[in-house]
């Protein structure tokens, strides 16, 4: 059968004892030594006690390789049913890269590079422009644009960077931009909430960190990449080099894609919950699928103990 899966972007650190898991087997004690290495700190432990978790720099890779981890592991558990052929992969941002790997798109070691590449470019940026995110919980999108112009309108810098479900908006701008934002939903009685992250990430904001990124993505090899289905908001761009680059600043679309995903998967509804499945550090992408298509019951992968000792796999 066709198994759909989702890869997390950077939305939250694994757990505490998600990690203690991972760090169990000597995978995960190989890959996170050599993180720990190239982020410059002594070891593993002092590359966790690192007291600024949401800083993008840092917690990229983090995510990048603990994704990998759940996958590989995943696979083995299934007997490979979870290899390309007949597969599909979908990335949520920082996530495709997750995709990248897990459809033998390019090794490991290429794309643990071009996340931390990626992760710096976009800190440096954020660190120069102060602003942020924050998720706006309405199903009136109409209202989301309309005071994105308001504000635009008096001078700010805000604009729509994830269109994750029917209630759900992330918009990104300057901190005094979604301050004026936050003020205008209050008054339309529009629940919002800052998302914890240091950068305007999917907007114009990030446009010196695609700049600065491009040169990393001249060299990717797509030759293999058709088991990654890519984000409704880069699928119009023919060139991967283009795609990484301007995934940086362009809106994710799960809400476009999540369709069309399931038709290219040929996926139908399962009680089972092993047609779709998640795997990263929360269940946000779950949580999605659940309200646009509540009839497929994903299954989430957050640590290895998540995973099921038996899969459908025929």
């Amino acid at each position: 059968m066709t198994h759909i899966i989702l890869f997390d972007g950077q939305g939250a650190m694994p757990s505490s004892s998600a990690l203690r898991s991972i760090l169990s087997n000597t995978a995960g004690i190989q890959r996170f030594q050599e993180l720990s290495e190239l982020l410059g700190f002594s070891d593993i432990p002092s590359m966790f006690a690192y007291g600024h978790a949401t800083e993008t720099w840092y917690m990229q890779p983090i995510i990048f390789v603990y994704e990998s981890l759940l996958f590989d592991e995943l696979d083995r558990r299934s007997g490979h049913a979870m290899t390309p052929t007949g597969n599909l992969y979908y990335g949520h941002s920082l996530g495709l890269y997750t995709a990248l790997y897990a459809a033998a798109v390019s090794p490991y070691e290429e794309l643990l590079h071009m996340v931390i590449s990626r992760g710096l470019c976009m800190q440096h940026c954020s660190e120069a422009v102060d602003s942020g995110m924050m998720a706006v919980m309405t199903y009136d999108t109409e209202a989301i644009a309309y005071v994105c112009e308001i504000v635009t309108r008096l001078g700010g810098h805000i604009y729509p960077a994830n269109y994750n479900s029917f209630g759900e908006t992330v918009i990104g701008g300057t901190t005094s931009a979604l301050a004026q934002a936050k003020e205008l939903f209050n008054m339309m009685n529009i629940r919002s909430v800052d998302v914890q992250v240091c950068g305007a990430f999917h907007t114009k904001l990030l446009k010196s960190a695609a700049a600065a990124f491009n040169p990393e993505c001249k060299h990717f090899d797509s030759h293999a990449a058709e088991y990654v289905y890519v984000d409704q908001s880069i699928k119009d761009i023919p060139s991967w080099t283009s795609r990484l680059t301007e995934q940086i600043v362009r809106p994710t679309d799960f809400v476009s894609t999540l369709p069309s995903l399931l038709t290219a998967g040929g996926v139908r509804p399962n009680p089972d919950g092993n047609s779709i499945i998640e795997i990263g550090p929360n269940t946000t992408l779950c949580r999605y699928v659940n309200e646009m298509a509540p009839r497929h019951s994903p299954l989430a992968i957050t640590q290895l103990d998540d995973i099921p000792n038996t899969l459908l796999t025929s």
